[in-house]
């Protein structure tokens, strides 16, 4: 596999994130209030960004 093949389709994973990340949103939303999980979805984002690899060409 190409050792850019996740950098090149971040844009496209984050998106794809993004849209799942609704269904994590209700999941979070029965056990904890809305401020705690408004705060903690772009966190679990950032966390999941961080782990796709970065191109070091």
């Amino acid at each position: 596999m190409n050792e850019s093949y996740y950098s090149e389709r971040k844009t496209k994973l984050l998106r794809r994130w993004d849209k799942n990340s609704k269904h994590l949103l209700k999941v979070f939303t029965l056990q904890y209030d809305h401020e705690f999980t408004q705060k903690v979805i772009p966190e679990i984002r950032s966390e999941f960004e961080k782990l796709i690899p970065q191109n070091h060409m």
